[in-house]
């Protein structure tokens, strides 16, 4: 099946799709070795670090996250079409139908021990901060909180930069160091404890913050600092690498040992990682370094991304029930890799065809206007309504009339 005829002909950034697929095989490796910690043997070198270092795949996803929502804020701010009401709708529609499906479905097949008032949390999107000790939110629905508070205060953050136009760029670059500082004052009371760490420093919003503005300022110095990203474009693979070998030398204990947290990792760890992920956007964006391997299996994947991050941890549980029995041997590692990753894109493409593509047609219904700047036939919400344009037309008849009488 041609990979184009799946994913559709729609045009798509195949760097960005490259850092999507990245992304979520990141997150899908890590949590694949901390639910099988004996085929950690078998990994050799390079791929057991990648698997290790799989959290940073989930700080990719939320600059990804800053990057793409305000290059599109700001893309329809200088237009002047820009509404509020109709971003929110959008998100809610892109957001809310598969992530409360994939709740329900990790109820019905009781994947996670989790007690019915567990899931209260999870409803409302806080379970960053009063979840952390359900099973449920281990892996993925925390980020998902944290990606839902950005949403509400992105309104808050673009009338913040408007307001102070000379000052947003600095404004914006104080949005990336606050955090750490935030993370310091919390790791004096988490300390060294692993579970402290988790519900003070590593789930809440405020404490992962510094990913999304990462992504935001790449936005705004590639739509308004041209000046800036071409000071930075010669630099910017030495500046990469730099900030991977700090970020990975800064959180090596908290990466290979659970219950090791250090202030190194919990104060800049995430913020280099931060950073490095930002200098892949601006890699992708003004080198144009990932768009050879963007295509092909990697364009599925990252059009798959969202719907594989939601089931990944449901295909990881029913692939550790078939070969529960399997050696810790390269052959068994590659039987179960192989078989947990087709389980997750065959739920995803599930998920996909069946919850998201209606709700993505129903926002395109509702939310892009035709050409002719009337809304698609079936819209059930006007955001500019149609009545002045009938109220003209029947003025305009009326004096058609009036003259034709004369």
């Amino acid at each position: 099946m041609p990979i184009r005829w799946f994913v559709g002909s729609n045009q798509r950034d195949p760097g960005l799709d490259f850092l999507r697929a990245c992304a979520v095989l990141l997150v899908m490796a890590r949590h694949f070795l901390d639910f099988n910690p004996k085929y950690e043997p078998a990994m050799h070198g390079l791929v057991a670090t990648a698997a290790l270092y799989g959290w940073a795949g989930v700080d990719l996803f939320f600059v990804l996250s800053g990057y793409l929502i305000f290059s599109s804020i700001f893309r329809e701010e200088d237009r002047g079409t820009f509404k509020w009401t109709r971003f929110y709708v959008g998100r809610a529609l892109r957001i809310w139908p598969a992530y409360y499906v994939s709740l329900l479905a990790c109820w019905c097949l009781a994947i996670f021990p989790v007690k019915p008032g567990e899931y209260v949390p999870f409803l409302f999107f806080i379970q960053n901060y009063f979840g952390t000790n359900a099973s449920l939110n281990n892996g993925i629905y925390w980020s998902l909180a944290v990606e839902e508070h950005f949403y509400l205060l992105a309104p808050a953050l673009l009338l913040l930069t408007a307001s102070f136009n000379r000052w947003r760029l600095n404004i914006l670059i104080g949005l990336v160091f606050a955090p750490p500082w935030v993370r310091a004052f919390s790791y004096l009371f988490a300390g060294d404890d692993v579970r402290s760490f988790y519900d003070w420093i590593y789930y809440p919003t405020h404490g992962r913050f510094d990913s999304i503005a990462v992504g935001v300022l790449c936005a705004y110095l590639l739509r308004y600092r041209q000046d800036v990203v071409d000071v930075l474009k010669p630099w910017l693979p030495f500046i990469s690498a730099s900030l991977l070998l700090m970020a990975v030398v800064s959180t090596e204990s908290m990466t290979r040992y659970h219950n090791v947290q250090t202030a190194a990792s919990a104060v800049l760890g995430f913020s280099l990682m931060a950073l490095f992920c930002g200098s892949l956007v601006m890699l992708s964006q003004t080198h144009r370094l990932f768009d050879r391997v963007g295509r092909g299996p990697f364009r599925l994947i990252a059009y798959l991304s969202f719907s594989m991050y939601l089931y990944h941890m449901i295909a990881l549980r029913i692939s550790g029930k078939l070969v529960w029995n399997g050696a810790a041997d390269i052959p068994w590692l590659l039987i179960h890799a192989g078989l947990f990753v087709v389980l997750t894109m065959s739920i995803g493409a599930l998920s996909y065809f069946g919850v998201e593509r209606y709700f993505l047609k129903l926002k395109q219904s509702m939310l892009e206007p035709r050409r002719d700047g009337t809304w698609a036939a079936g819209c059930p919400i006007r955001f500019k309504p149609a009545a002045p344009k009938r109220r003209e037309a029947a003025k305009s008849s009326a004096r058609t009339a009036r003259q034709n009488a004369a």
